[in-house]
Parts: C-alpha cells; sequence; structure tokens
C-alpha cells in the first residue's frame, strides 16, 4: 500500500563535476551514500547534454558527472551532511531550500516525450571493481553514447516490505540513450539504436556479477519472459487473479504475469 505524507519545504539540488572527475566521484558518492541518514536520499550519473538551442550555454554540448539530493533536514544539517562531497570541488553546486513542487525539475529530464532506449538493474552491491568497470564502460567503452547512466540509492522504507523487489538492494542502475531529434524523419537512424544497445549491453554486463534476482517493472521498458523477476512471491496470486477474471487477456499492454510459467 502507499501512504502521502506531507512535508514542508527540502533541502534538494544538485552538485556538478566534468567528466573527467567520474571515477573518483562515483566512488566517493558510493561511500558517502552508504551513510545518509533516511531524511537523505541521492543519486550520482553520468549526464551529457545535447548542443541544442533550448539547452542552457553553460550544459550544451558538454557532460559532466552529477551528484543529485533531496533531505528533509534542516539547511545547517544538509551542509553538515555534504561536506565531504563539496570538499572534492564541485564546478556547480545548485543544492537550496525549494518548495517539494520544485523537485519535478531536479532531474533535468526533457521537458516533452522523446524517443529513447533505456535499462535498469538492481545491484546488491557496489564493489570497487564493479564501479571501475561501470565507469569505464560509460566513459571509454560502448557507453560513453549514452545521454544518462545514474546509480540511485535504495534502503530506507524501500528495504523494509516483506514483498519488495529492492530488498537488501544497494543501488538501481539505470541508464539511457535519448535519440537525436532529426527534422526529416520520424524514426531514429539504425546505427543510432545498435550503438546504443551496444552501451546499455556494456552496462549490464559490467554489473553482472551484483545483479539482483529481482527487476522493477516500473523501469523495465520492454516486454520480458521473466515473471518471476517482475512479480517475486506474489507471481502465483497474480496469475490465478488473471486467470480467473481475464482468461481471454483482454489486459495485456502491461508487463504479463504469465510469462516463464
Amino acid at each position: 500500500s502507499l501512504r502521502l505524507h506531507p512535508i514542508a519545504d527540502v533541502v534538494a539540488g544538485a552538485l556538478f563535476w566534468p567528466l573527467e572527475a567520474t571515477r573518483e566521484i562515483f566512488h566517493a558518492w558510493t561511500r558517502w551514500s552508504s551513510q545518509l541518514p533516511e531524511a537523505a536520499t541521492s543519486i550520482v550519473r553520468v549526464l551529457r547534454f545535447p548542443d541544442a538551442p533550448e539547452v542552457p550555454p553553460v550544459f550544451a554540448g558538454r557532460a559532466f558527472t552529477v551528484v543529485e539530493v533531496v533531505m528533509q533536514t534542516s539547511l545547517a544539517d544538509a551542509d553538515a551532511l555534504l561536506t565531504p562531497l563539496r570538499t572534492l570541488a564541485p564546478e556547480m553546486d545548485t543544492i537550496a531550500v525549494m518548495a517539494p513542487r520544485a523537485l519535478f525539475a531536479l532531474h533535468m529530464d526533457p521537458p516533452g516525450p522523446v524517443r529513447a532506449l533505456g535499462t535498469s538493474v538492481l545491484l546488491n552491491s557496489l564493489p570497487d571493481t564493479v564501479l571501475d568497470t561501470v565507469v569505464d564502460a560509460l566513459v571509454d567503452g560502448p557507453g560513453a553514447m549514452l545521454t544518462s547512466v545514474e546509480l540511485r540509492q535504495l534502503g530506507g522504507a524501500l528495504d523494509r516490505g516483506r514483498t519488495s523487489a529492492v530488498i537488501e538492494s544497494q543501488a538501481l542502475l539505470y541508464a539511457v540513450a535519448v535519440a537525436p531529434m532529426p527534422t526529416d524523419v520520424v524514426a531514429p537512424n539504425g546505427s543510432a539504436i545498435v550503438a546504443a544497445n551496444a552501451g546499455l549491453d556494456s552496462l549490464r554486463a559490467a554489473v553482472r556479477s551484483v545483479r539482483s534476482t529481482r527487476d522493477l517493472s516500473s523501469f523495465v521498458e520492454v516486454a520480458t519472459a521473466s515473471a518471476p523477476a517482475l512479480f517475486g512471491p506474489q507471481l502465483p496470486q497474480l496469475r490465478h487473479a488473471k486467470n480467473r477474471w481475464d482468461p481471454s487477456n483482454r489486459i495485456h499492454a502491461n508487463h504479463s504475469v504469465l510469462t516463464g510459467c
């Protein structure tokens, strides 16, 4: 079940470093985020901005390593928590007190729908060797063409549900390749799709040794034959309900609970 909780202003924003700092920041963030109180949550990512008129000049055509944070603390407490990251001299620091309604812009997603390919993997742990392999793939390897590659901190209330997919997982890896926006065709070209899939494959290979047996259905963007990984111990009940109430499979656009039977 889901519950809504009223909250006041939060401390939120992002720290930006040049792409060359990726390895240092990914390692520093992993150590730092593992010690955060439940009042704070964070993401580390590599983000590549297109060189486009709608992108602010300070970002256009550049790539950054970014740490995003949201903290339900006082500004003074947030500053104390952020000290280890700020000592690494970020190029930009946008962290400030803001209303919850302003958080929608924090992740810097495109304002409208875009064509993209993505992948997600739940990670049981983040050892240094895996982090190094991820950084190699996304900075100098096939993943260098991906628009955004991020590690999302997990834990907290997410780790306390009996049937939660993220129990005992440390992070969610999520990677996206956004197709360029051509003016004369509707579909992205085939070579871009091949390159994007190669980049996504390189990241999946980099984290194979620490991959969870579960997936998050809201982050699985293509059809999959692995219903047990999506639905876990609830799968038998879901299959029973499906067979009882929808035997003709009229509701079929969602991930199927019948695959992998």
